[in-house]
């Protein structure tokens, strides 16, 4: 149906634009403005990871390239600037890159997932809103959702 559409759409978008975005930034970051193929493929999949929590809500195409564009950024800037600094000050390695791929990312899915529910409305989703959103099927209102959504991250 819809959602399953919405979730093939907005998935393969954020991840485009995950791609996209860390070339960028790897270039500009890297020493000789030179991109790195590493930065580059965990971008690309944390950009699938920050769209996960919100790829079957309204995002429009607009909404999943902002994420994904945000998910190649901040992957791209951890994996680069902020990583050498926790290791160096704080003596933390991540040598995985868990930080950098699902944790920063899953954040701003997170995050996004607060924004979409604030504006969820029967009117949006019809009578599918409880697919979506359990809660607001049961009568939760679209800031209940919100703040149950924020709370979940904390």
């Amino acid at each position: 149906g819809n959602s399953l559409n919405r979730c093939g759409m907005h998935t393969t978008l954020s991840i485009a634009a995950s791609g996209l975005s860390a070339c960028v930034m790897s270039a500009w970051l890297r020493p000789d403005h030179k991109m790195n193929m590493v930065d580059i493929q965990n971008a690309t999949l944390a950009g699938g990871v920050s769209i996960g929590a919100v790829a079957d809500h309204f995002l429009g195409g607009g909404g999943a390239l902002l994420i994904g564009s945000l998910a190649g950024v901040l992957s791209t800037v951890g994996y680069v600037v902020l990583m050498p600094i926790l290791e160096e000050r704080m003596n933390l390695f991540d040598t995985c890159g868990v930080h950098n791929l699902h944790g920063m990312p899953g954040v701003l899915g997170g995050l996004a997932s607060v924004f979409t529910a604030s504006y969820a409305s029967s009117a949006l989703y019809g009578d599918n809103i409880g697919d979506v959103f359990a809660e607001m099927a049961n009568g939760r209102s679209a800031g209940e959702q919100a703040t149950a959504q924020l709370s979940a991250l904390a």
